[in-house]
């Protein structure tokens, strides 16, 4: 009953954090591809930049109206139907760009002349029989514009997967969204210099931390992949924290930078300051910095007493630290299981051997109790066994030999 009891338990928790993790997971990127029930292959196109084979990029100075196709193809033996979406590109706050199909109050574009949407145009879904392959086109319309234009193309799946357990009556069903993202970008021109702008810092408390929002602003439309964020963190003259960070910028997007307050404790009311500076690499090779100082302080309605600060390490909305936790909990949980099914299964084996005194039987439990680790003591008590149990069937095989 106990066993009947934690099997359930466990596969209730499974169902539950792979629930979750459909909601939170980040998209698969085009390299994994080999492991989804579908596969898609860009077909790049004849203006495609000779330098670039990890999305789709054209440059055009009279800019871009021509269709961009994708071939789809189902790796499995169902019926599949795929969703397809255009993205917009946006500055991420953690620093990366990110592709989403509407902007949030922490990233956005500056300009809607620079949003993806505006421009192309996607089935919404494609039908995709056993093994069946497609060509999906995109048209893409972009006007002659100034620097780059950067989105994404979504393709989606919900995977659905019910299982059964070895116990009776436990079953259920999990629903997966599996995300394949490839990005397309049109350049008219790639000779810019960046101009960044930084707005008012502010603190933004978070679940089980403090984060300090550093708006920063990017006026240029251009693609900027090799920046760099120095920054340090002070109170009355004193140094609190400090870090550097690579940052990633997609064209006339601003974000609110994200700063965890990486310090004992953040008090109310009282004036801190963040300085440092933005250095990025222009397409000559050129190296610009951009400094930046600003003054900033919490307050919140209430009490005045000083906010201890839980947690150190930044919040990431796709893989929080609460999730690791939960998927370390939750491998020890299945290792355990997993032995318990095998020192079961061969514990049964042994106890069949020791029934029957069969050969057969014998060689099965042997089998069986070989896979268990050898630190097992499970293992040792078994393997006691079993050679009681060979030494039986040697001696009824001795007692039944005819006799000359």
């Amino acid at each position: 009953m106990k066993k009947r009891k934690f099997g359930r338990w466990l596969l209730s928790f499974f169902a539950v954090f792979m629930i979750l993790g459909s909601l939170i997971g980040s998209p698969v990127s085009a390299a994994e591809n080999n492991r989804l029930p579908y596969s898609i292959i860009p077909v790049f196109p004849e203006n495609q930049d000779k330098d670039v084979s990890q999305y789709i990029s054209i440059t055009s100075k009279n800019g871009v109206n021509q269709q961009i196709s994708f071939q789809l193809a189902n790796n499995t033996k169902a019926k599949q139907q795929v969703n397809m979406k255009i993205l917009n590109a946006y500055t991420s706050p953690n620093g990366i760009i990110q592709y989403e199909t509407k902007k949030t109050e922490d990233a956005m574009i500056i300009a809607k002349e620079y949003e993806m949407k505006k421009y192309a145009k996607i089935p919404k879904s494609i039908t995709l029989n056993a093994g069946q392959v497609k060509t999906v086109k995109v048209d893409i319309d972009i006007p002659k514009i100034k620097g780059s234009v950067l989105g994404g193309i979504a393709f989606q799946i919900t995977e659905k997967d019910s299982q059964e357990s070895n116990k009776k009556g436990v079953t259920f069903s999990l629903k997966n969204k599996i995300n394949t993202i490839y990005g397309i970008a049109v350049h008219s021109s790639k000779n810019h210099k960046a101009k960044f702008s930084f707005g008012d810092v502010f603190v933004d408390p978070m679940a089980t931390y403090y984060a300090v929002r550093l708006p920063i602003t990017l006026h240029s439309p251009l693609i900027i992949h090799n920046a760099n964020i120095n920054y340090k963190v002070s109170h009355k003259g004193k140094k609190l924290f400090f870090a550097k960070k690579s940052m990633k910028f997609a064209p006339m997007t601003k974000t609110n930078f994200s700063i965890p307050f990486d310090y004992k404790e953040i008090k109310q009311g009282e004036i801190y300051t963040l300085k440092g500076e933005l250095t990025y690499t222009d397409s000559s090779g050129k190296e610009h910095i951009q400094k930046f100082e600003k003054d900033f302080k919490y307050e919140k309605d209430g009490t005045t007493n000083n906010i201890k600060n839980m947690l150190k390490a930044p919040f990431d909305n796709s893989h929080s630290w609460i999730i690791y936790i939960l998927l370390l909990f939750l491998l020890l949980l299945i290792l355990f299981y997993l032995r318990k099914k095998k020192e079961n299964e061969a514990e049964k084996a042994v106890e069949l051997a020791e029934e029957t005194l069969l050969n057969k039987d014998y060689e099965i439990a042997q089998l069986l109790v070989n896979k268990l680790s050898k630190r097992s003591k499970q293992r040792e008590i078994l393997q006691i066994r079993l050679n009681a149990v060979r030494e039986a069937i040697q001696n009824n095989q001795i007692d039944s030999e005819p006799q000359n």
